[in-house]
């Protein structure tokens, strides 16, 4: 089983929500290239196939391209897809099942996939906590469970989601939905 601690050095605020399947965090891009370049090839080494972006476009420095690059050099095939969420926000719940929609399918097809935002709190936090419930853990339940599925991150002690309004969407969120 792959650990948190492979993260450490590149990606501090990465954990696996289910091990070695779905990982989620912090944005895995940087201004500095090799930085970036770093990151990305931490992912793609580990099995990463598949980002899904909840970053509006123009937020952060894009990385789709040097993902591809560095996807290419190995002879992977990359997905990245986006589904912008605003800073400290939520998106509909239509989007909100797209979102879910595309991870099971990923997840389904035996693909590894990374789910992130800017700081891999907020958002990330609402997409992750409205994924446990849909597969079984009641509202409280999956705001628990972050806590405890980033107990090893750098933000570790921010709480996951970051708002009232992020909370509320995982507390209001259904089983199966």
């Amino acid at each position: 089983m792959t650990t948190h601690f492979l993260f450490t050095p590149f990606l501090p605020d990465a954990y696996w929500v289910i091990p070695d399947k779905f990982l989620a965090g912090e944005y895995p891009g940087d201004l500095d290239l090799n930085r970036a370049q770093q990151r990305l090839i931490a992912l793609l080494d580990i099995g990463i196939r598949e980002f899904i972006d909840l970053t509006w476009e123009g937020e952060l420095e894009p990385y789709h391209n040097l993902l591809y690059q560095e996807a290419k050099k190995r002879n992977f095939e990359v997905g990245y897809t986006r589904y912008p969420i605003p800073d400290l926000g939520i998106p509909t719940r239509v989007t909100m099942r797209a979102i879910l929609d595309h991870i099971d399918h990923v997840i389904s097809n035996g693909k590894r996939l990374y789910v992130h935002c800017w700081g891999g709190v907020g958002r990330t936090g609402t997409v992750v906590g409205c994924y446990l419930v849909r597969h079984g853990l009641s509202g409280p339940a999956a705001l628990e469970r972050l806590q405890i599925l980033r107990r090893e991150t750098a933000k570790w002690w921010r709480s996951s989601p970051e708002t009232d309004e992020q909370r509320a969407m995982i507390l209001s969120w259904q089983i199966g939905e």
